[in-house]
């Protein structure tokens, strides 16, 4: 069994043998994994902690390497213990394999035996946690920004359970041992109250008064000459228990008597112990808890509380995550635990006043009502007299802002507020903030589990992962969705998510008399809608309309069209919306918002907003996203007709800001996913522009699946309308992705029926449909019937198509001479194709042309000019995108190489190759690649790589019916320069 040991220098053992980790990259990425054990750890952290801000260009490669070397380190466990998640590495440890893990269980363990009486116990498990420390965690590895915290949190927890350790000892009144551990830990830790107050009760204890006096003297002048503070509370009340001569000092009674104030018996009424309950369900929240206890647990300036501020969304899980903390904290706050209900996100409550909480905490404080001043500026004055030298814990819940917290906060450097919020409460004073998002996938079916039990979802872990997922993977929605189906145990978890995939049913199946999502949801909306506030209201409008758009996501641009106001107009709503957590920022100015809140958001779209005015919104962003995508196509295919513009609905929607090809391209990859939101939501008013607009984009890249689902948008929109050349249009695009796609038989019926539409209505574009009907029998090598088909074509787009069109005809037709083997006239078809393409800045059409061309000329034996279109094509198809044809170049490239004998050369070109045939998704284009890869092996005298390779080629190319390249074929098989046509 391998065992990782971290609490000192890192450390792997093997079955009793220690296995050695020398170079100390390897180090540092395996101490990073162990570190976020059982977590993924992102390459780019890993990248980061081992290179910092300025890593090499190879560096996630060396990162690969670093983990492979570790694998073999770590033997035959190594590849199932440490594997590749999502961009990330993690490494599976057990709590006995991890010496981190083991710890914290028995440091657990010893503070729940303490609670409970039972010290003797509680030591124990201490000394059995303090036995793993060697020395300084992780002290021979080299840390970044993730380790150096990750070690000083582990070095902090050492403390803490020493000093844990040493205040058991003293109660069960063993000074001396207690003593020795003391001396070391005030030494190393100079700094530090509670050391310095164990030691006073030590010495104390072990009956020498002098030395405890003599102890707090050293330990004040420590504190005034390094940090210019006097001792706090831990200390004066540990030298005021000997000036006393407290008995008790050190004793059962200790943990009342040093690191708190003592409260003298008969000083007034019992603390309060306000806190609700401790969750029976929290799934997936340790990192915020471990983050929180560190925030808790870290020094802060004098006089002044801890604040620890908890924001996110609702339904989100903040309260819960908040009660826990405040449990797990609660016996460092002996002096009483405040709850306070702030009413910030309760719609049918206004959010507390300040002198009714003020008034409630002084009345739990044990202050009479009578006493309590009417003046907030007093009561505020009586609530932090009454917490002065007190440490007291706080929870203010649900707060609406800043202004209502910080009234409520205290003055004493021993209290802690936890605050809890939907909004990032900025302006809170000294307030240390933690963002809570929603679940992981995993931990939403967790929360399953532990509600259902195990059983129930593992016998249908797939729907119980899609409830997860359309409940927002939100607590409170997995808590309402489990509540349903404990109460229907013969409900299975594939049929309740089969309901709840409805979005019209969703939200109600989320509701239970005591538990609403919506009613969560929509809280901060109606904060909104009942404002005064001209930006409010706005931010309001804008959360009903973007609810109603259904996109992915959005950016500022969409807004304004959407709103129909300026971008600055636009840009304060989305903050105002941002800050109420009802649109979550994606970075780089781009936005979203949650499944849930969209749902929430369409009911209030469908109530609050006027029938005209949400279509005439929807009609402003179509626009938008249109001329949008019209204006980048404009650079990438400038040849493409634009088409018709389409309504416009009032003033002119916004067009997205782009400059050059690189801009539209990098715009058309950022918004494809919402382009075909747009189409499947809406339509009868976009699928049959956008598929017009989009399909010279998403053909070249072999976007099948995208242009297939916008195809048959377009045309279910087109029989819908009535219009049947559109309709033609959208078939001769399911045409084309069917043939892609390896179905020819549907491909031709589609083609079929476009013609038969397109010849009814005396549609001109009946030419471009002959051109899809070539170019499908050519790739059958059926290339009489092919040059049949392109002639048609070109006589029909002769006068009524465009350049462009005609440029694809003589290219068709220059791939059918080529076949058959009548490349001069293949070559002066594909020059005045060529030449048309030029005039009308075709780059993508270019780029294939300029690599047809150089296979032609290098067929002719010109191989100084063909190496010049070759080099000029596939520059040009990798900058354009266009991957067919930069596959084309290298596969044409490396049988020029063959022609050299140069194998070497021939496997470079064949591995570029090979590296885009997976993306272009042909088989075919991989059968090519491997068919000359056994030439390029062949050729080196690697006789078993040659055979392996073209057994493989045949297996493929077996299957490949259609889809061929008939002209790449026949250039294939010449095996060098050959002239058969004049």
């Amino acid at each position: 069994m391998l065992r990782f040991d971290l609490l000192g220098p890192l450390r792997v053992v093997r079955d009793d043998d220690l296995v050695i980790v020398r170079p100390y990259k390897p180090r540092t990425i395996l101490a990073c994994v162990l570190a976020r054990a059982n977590e993924r750890v992102d390459v780019d952290e890993l990248v980061e902690e081992v290179w910092g801000g300025d890593p090499p260009p190879s560096s996630r490669a060396n990162v690969r390497t670093y983990v492979n070397t570790i694998r073999r380190l770590l033997g035959a466990p190594g590849n199932a213990i440490l594997s590749s998640v999502d961009g990330g590495y993690v490494i599976r440890a057990e709590p006995e394999q991890l010496d981190v893990q083991a710890f914290r269980q028995l440091v657990a363990a010893g503070r729940k035996a303490h609670l409970d009486g039972e010290v003797a116990t509680a030591l124990s498990y201490l000394d059995r946690a303090m036995a793993l420390s060697r020395g300084p965690a992780l002290a021979d590895v080299p840390t970044g920004p993730l380790l150096s915290t990750y070690a000083a949190t582990l070095d902090a927890e050492l403390t803490e359970a020493a000093e844990d350790r040493a205040m058991a000892l003293l109660q069960l009144d063993r000074p001396a041992d207690a003593l020795a551990q003391l001396r070391r830990l005030v030494t190393d830790h100079p700094l530090r109250e509670r050391v310095h107050a164990l030691m006073i009760a030590a010495l104390y204890r072990a009956g020498d008064a002098a030395a405890a006096l003599e102890a707090y003297q050293r330990a004040r002048a420590i504190l005034r000459e390094q940090l210019g503070i006097d001792p706090g509370p831990e200390l004066r009340q540990a030298q005021q228990a000997v000036l006393l001569r407290d008995v008790t000092v050190g004793g059962p009674g200790f943990r009342e008597s040093v690191g708190t104030p003592r409260r003298l018996v008969g000083a007034g009424p019992q603390p309060p112990r306000q806190l609700p309950p401790a969750a029976a369900v929290l799934v997936g929240r340790e990192r915020e808890i471990a983050a929180l206890h560190r925030a808790a647990a870290a020094s802060r300036p004098r006089a002044r509380p801890t604040v620890l501020a908890i924001h996110g969304p609702g339904g989100v899980g903040k309260s819960t995550l908040a009660v826990q903390v405040a449990h797990d904290l609660i016996d460092r706050f002996p002096d009483g635990q405040l709850y306070l209900d702030l009413h910030g996100a309760t719609p049918a409550d206004p959010p507390l006043a300040t002198d009714v909480a003020l008034a409630r905490m002084l009345t739990a404080l044990g202050l009479p009502s009578s006493g309590i001043s009417g003046d907030v500026a007093e009561a505020v004055g009586q609530f932090r007299s009454r917490l002065a030298g007190r440490r007291v814990l706080m929870l203010l819940d649900n707060a609406a802002d800043s202004a209502q917290v910080a009234p409520l906060v205290p003055a004493a450097e021993g209290c802690l507020v936890l605050v809890t919020s939907r909004v990032l409460l900025a302006s809170l004073d000294g307030a240390a903030h933690l963002p809570v998002g929603p679940l992981t996938a995993e931990d939403s079916v967790q929360v399953l589990v532990k509600v259902l039990g195990e059983r129930r979802v593992a016998a249908e872990p797939a729907a119980a992962a899609a409830i997860g997922r359309l409940c927002g993977h939100l607590p409170l929605s997995l808590r309402v969705a489990a509540a349903r189906l404990v109460a229907q145990p013969t409900l299975t978890l594939g049929r309740f998510a089969d309901r709840l995939a409805d979005q019209r049913e969703r939200l109600d199946l989320l509701e239970l008399p005591e538990l609403s999502v919506r009613a969560s949801l929509r809280t901060s909306y109606l904060q909104l809608r009942q404002s005064s506030s001209a930006v409010d209201l706005a931010a309001a409008r804008g959360f009903r309309l973007l609810a109603g758009l259904a996109v992915p996501e959005f950016g500022i641009d969409a807004v304004s069209a959407l709103l129909g106001t300026p971008p600055a107009r636009s840009e304060a709503v989305i903050d105002r919306l941002v800050e109420l957590r009802l649109v979550d920022p994606l970075g780089s100015d781009r936005f979203r918002i949650h499944d849930l809140l969209r749902l929430v958001g369409a009911e209030l779209a469908a109530a609050d907003e006027p029938a005209a005015e949400r279509s005439a919104a929807t009609r402003r962003t179509i626009d938008h996203y249109v001329h949008s995508a019209q204006r980048a196509m404009s650079f990438i295919r400038p040849g493409i007709p634009p088409g018709s513009d389409g309504p416009t609905v009032g003033e002119p929607s916004p067009v997205a800001t782009i400059a050059d090809a690189s801009a539209a391209a990098a715009w058309l990859e950022t918004e494809l996913p919402v382009l075909l939101a747009m189409a499947r939501h809406h339509p009868a008013e976009s699928a049959l522009d956008l598929r017009r607009i989009l399909a010279p984009y998403l053909s070249p890249r072999a976007r099948w699946g995208m242009l297939g689902e916008l195809a048959m948008l377009a045309r279910d929109a087109a029989v819908e309308s009535g219009d049947h050349a559109a309709e033609a249009l959208a078939l001769i695009s399911l045409g084309l992705v069917s043939q892609r796609t390896g179905d020819s038989h549907a491909a031709f019926d589609h083609l079929g029926a476009a013609l038969r539409i397109q010849r009814r209505i005396g549609d001109p574009q009946e030419g471009v449909t002959l051109q899809y009907l070539g170019l499908f029998c050519y790739e059958m090598n059926n290339c009489a019937e092919a040059a049949a088909y392109n002639v048609s074509a070109l006589r029909r787009l002769r006068d009524s198509g465009t350049a462009i069109q005609r440029a694809i005809g003589l290219h068709n037709l220059s791939d059918v001479y080529a076949a058959l083997g009548r490349t001069r006239s293949a070559e002066r078809f594909l020059r005045r194709s060529l030449s048309l393409r030029t005039a009308e800045e075709d780059r993508f059409g270019l780029a294939r042309g300029y690599v047809n061309l150089g296979r032609i000329l290098a067929g002719h034996g010109e191989l100084a000019d063909a190496t010049r279109w070759l080099d000029l094509g596939v520059a040009q198809a990798r900058e354009v995108g266009y991957g067919e044809a930069e596959w084309e170049g290298y596969v044409v490239r490396a049988e020029l190489a063959v022609w050299r004998r140069a194998g070497h050369a021939a496997l470079d070109e064949l591995r570029r190759a090979g590296q885009l045939t997976d993306g272009l998704g042909r088989p075919y284009l991989r059968g090519i690649v491997l068919s000359q890869l056994a030439r390029a092996y062949r050729l080196l005298g690697e006789e078993t790589m040659a055979e392996s390779s073209e057994s493989a080629a045949a297996e493929v190319l077996a299957k490949c019916n259609t889809g061929r390249d008939p002209a790449l074929e026949v250039f294939l098989a010449q095996r060098g320069p050959a002239v058969r046509d004049r």
